[in-house]
């Protein structure tokens, strides 16, 4: 009888374990996959005046206030990341880098993930220029702007915007086939050993 009462113990705890398995797997699936679903603009701004940095994305409409996102650098001279949600289809991306005339200095990516799953801007993606004399590269990916004496609406376009979402959805789908991958494998790992706590004597 004790014996029969142990075996039953051990078996409720093996199936509890993989359950709770299958459930953190589950919702970690569920939470990339929600983080994967719009891109972002991530900003890292190096040497920068107080001053603010905004996106527009054009879905169709051209560039309008409703379609644009805005934040603002606190002018401490450090390094500062900004991040701006877009929507997931969109069919051009336009930068005010400042509201200043000021130089800055930033790194700019397009995606989710800045070393996994997303493009980085450079100059050649940078065209349209409008009151900005120079986009010159610096140390480690920067993007040095140097806008036109008495500048008030610098901005740029970003270049290839739906050959970079295709990349993009590449990337989101090759991240999240890789997880399921592995999440896999973890999950036969705890389906066998549950198996082996059930043959137990």
């Amino acid at each position: 009888m004790g014996l029969t009462a142990h075996k039953s113990t051990r078996i409720a705890g093996a199936t509890l374990v993989l359950l709770t398995v299958f459930a953190m797997l589950y919702l970690a699936h569920s939470t990339l996959k929600s983080n994967l679903r719009n891109p972002a603009l991530m900003v890292e701004v190096f040497e920068s005046p107080q001053t603010c940095i905004k996106s527009y994305w054009n879905t169709g409409n051209g560039w309008n206030e409703s379609e644009s996102s805005s934040k603002k650098t606190y002018g401490t001279y450090k390094f500062q990341p900004i991040r701006m949600q877009l929507p997931r289809h969109f069919q051009g991306l336009r930068i005010d880098p400042s509201e200043t005339c000021d130089p800055q200095e930033m790194r700019l990516y397009l995606g989710w993930f800045k070393h996994w799953t997303s493009i980085r801007i450079t100059p050649e993606m940078a065209t349209g220029m409008h009151q900005i004399q120079r986009i010159e590269k610096g140390d480690d990916g920067r993007l040095i702007f140097t806008f036109e004496p008495g500048c008030n609406d610098p901005h740029f376009i970003v270049s290839a915007i739906p050959e970079s979402l295709q990349l993009l959805e590449a990337k989101r789908i090759q991240l999240l086939t890789t997880f399921r991958f592995f999440a896999g494998i973890i999950a036969a790992l705890a389906t066998l050993l549950a198996l082996l706590s059930f043959r137990k004597p």
